[in-house]
Formats: C-alpha cells, sequence, structure tokens
C-alpha cells in the first residue's frame, strides 16, 4: 500500500516527512519533542515546532483513521518487503546527510535505527516473522542467530536499540552514537544485500 492510497493529502507533504512517516519515526518524534529537537526543526522545516508539532498531530490522526478504512474495505492491509527496504534505504540516507552536516546526532542515531528495524522487519516477512513490536523484532534478530550460529544479529539488534534510546534519551555521548550509527549502518547494509 502507498502512502498516497492512505491519505491523498500527505502526498503532497515533502519525501522526508513522507519515509519519517512511514517509518513510524513522526509519530515518536512527535511525541518526545524536547527543546533542542524544536530548535532543530525549526532551523530546519523554517516551521514554529508547536504548529508543526499539531500538523503532524493531525496528519497521524487522519492516517489512522484512512488505515482503519481502508483495512475494512480490503480485509488487511498488506506491506511488501520491498516497501521496508526502500525506507530503509531512505533512512539510511538521510542519517548518512544528518552526520555529513555535522547534525543532531539524536536525529542522526533514530534514522540509523529505524533503517535497521526496517531491514529486521522486511527480513522477517521473508521468514514468515512478521514484525510489530521490539519483542518481535528481537525474535528476527535470534532467529539469524540460530542460522548463523552464533550471537551476532542479538548484539547487532542491541546495538540498533543504544541508537534508539539515545534519540529518546541522549544516553549516549557523540563519540560512541558516531560509532554505533556507523556499526549500524554495515549491519543495515549486510541485511540489504540478503533482502
Amino acid at each position: 500500500m502507498t502512502t498516497e492510497e492512505l491519505s491523498p493529502e500527505f502526498a503532497r507533504w515533502p519525501r522526508q516527512r513522507q519515509a519519517a512517516f512511514d517509518a513510524g519515526l513522526l509519530e515518536r518524534i512527535t511525541l518526545t519533542l524536547d527543546r533542542e529537537t524544536v530548535s532543530w526543526f525549526k532551523g530546519r522545516a523554517g516551521e514554529d515546532g508547536p504548529i508543526w508539532m499539531m500538523l503532524a498531530d493531525h496528519a497521524l490522526k487522519h492516517h489512522a483513521e484512512r488505515a482503519q478504512e481502508l483495512q475494512s474495505q480490503k480485509g488487511g492491509i498488506t506491506v511488501e518487503p520491498e516497501d521496508h527496504v526502500q525506507t530503509a534505504r531512505h533512512l539510511m540516507a538521510r542519517a548518512d546527510q544528518e552526520m555529513a552536516d555535522a547534525g543532531n546526532l539524536r536525529i542522526a542515531s533514530e534514522l540509523q535505527w529505524g533503517a535497521f528495524i526496517q531491514c529486521i522487519i522486511a527480513k522477517g516477512e521473508t521468514l514468515r516473522m512478521p514484525g510489530k513490536s521490539h519483542e518481535d523484532f528481537e525474535d528476527v534478530a535470534r532467529h539469524l542467530d540460530s542460522i548463523t550460529g552464533d550471537h551476532t544479529w542479538r548484539r547487532r539488534y542491541a546495538e540498533a536499540e543504544k541508537l534508539h534510546h539515545n534519540f529518546l534519551h541522549g544516553s549516549l555521548t557523540d563519540r560512541d552514537a558516531q560509532a554505533i550509527i556507523l556499526k549500524t549502518r554495515e549491519a543495515t547494509l549486510e541485511l540489504l544485500t540478503t533482502l
């Protein structure tokens, strides 16, 4: 299902917001904005943070209503693994750009975490292990470890989770965040080669 099918108005949003929304990042950003992040949005979007949040909140509600409507019409919404792969590539490119521009490492952390998780979801779908929660994502990592015979994917998942935690709480130093972003990027690229 495409973004345009879910919300025709949303199709007119800039591509970065579409990718963040599709990946579920926009909802988390909207719900966890701190002063630093509001300042970041003001600087990037040229919009007042509270107004942007109200618009995003309205769009999220509209998206949820439209998704429910389509689900009742079609008997369920399906997202193909390729959709997750495309979103992963876009999020990884945004994380790379954030790092190259010496931007906000908390935002870069979340973007790279999102790219990794989109690959985990896609891989899970190919293994008939749909992922809807952090526990599901970790189950996919465990399954990948059972295939490889080691704990590589659980370790990589735990590293990626640190990025998500960093976005929410600012828990990593800049140096640690950069190192984990790069490690998670490598893991994301490895997953992309298998999809």
